[in-house]
Formats: C-alpha cells, structure tokens, sequence
C-alpha cells in the first residue's frame, strides 16, 4: 500500500502525464503546419496559434489536482506507484463513474400484494471494487 503522499503525488503525476500528452499533439499540429507553410512559400504560422499557455497550464493544474484527489480516494486499492499512475491519468473518467455508481436499492416490501414479483437486478461490475 502506498503512502497518502506518495498516492497523491503519483496521481498527480499521471493526470500531468494526459495533459503532456495533449500539448504534444497541439505542437505536432504546430510543426505540420509550419512543414506546409514552408513548402507552399508562405508565411510560417506561430505557436500560439496551437497552444494557450494559460488555459493549457489550467488545465494542467486541474489534471494534477484530480489525480491528486484520486490517489487519495483509491490510495487503499493501489498495489504500487504504476497503479497510481494510472488511477491519475484516468481520474477525470473514475470520479465520474464513482459519482455515478448505483445506489442499493430500497428492501421490498413484502406486506403488500401489488409488489412486483420479479427481483431487482444490480449491476455488479459497475460497483466491483478490488485492487487497481
């Protein structure tokens, strides 16, 4: 089991990771259409036209703060730094599936004889729990 420090920061490190990742795609865009510019003799364009510091670095600090969170809230369900990783690098997608997990549904009332014979049913994958 990983220490609460050390789940956080490699949540962080894993929601950081997704946010690299996207900067990376937007310079890629960036150098293709500077490669272009150039072999049609045009006027190359600038970075900033592919990348906003600013928001980028928000949504940077978001990702961070959420993997964060995350390792925290699984930190006794991690096996080791990679799962933390991970957990942070997915943590937009986890804490949205944990802020929808089913609720146990209410005991049946067996006093009355309207009450629909057939047994309610639970998905159980979506509340399995386990090491990640």
């Amino acid at each position: 089991m990983l220490s609460a420090t050390a789940a956080a920061g490699f949540g962080a490190i894993g929601g950081l990771i997704v946010e690299v990742l996207a900067v990376f795609g937007h310079l890629i865009t960036w150098q293709t259409a500077r490669h272009e510019a150039r072999r049609k003799g045009r006027r190359r364009p600038s970075m900033v036209r592919f990348i906003d510091p600013a928001a980028d670095f928000a949504v940077a600090l978001t990702r961070a703060g959420l993997g964060a969170a995350t390792g925290l809230i699984l930190q006794n369900q991690l096996a080791g730094p990679y799962a933390a990783v991970a957990v942070g690098a997915a943590a937009p997608a986890l804490l949205a599936t944990i802020g929808k997990a089913t609720q146990p549904l209410p005991a049946a009332d067996t006093t009355t004889a309207t009450a629909d014979p057939t047994p309610a049913t639970v998905d159980a994958s979506r509340n399995a729990g386990g090491a990640v």
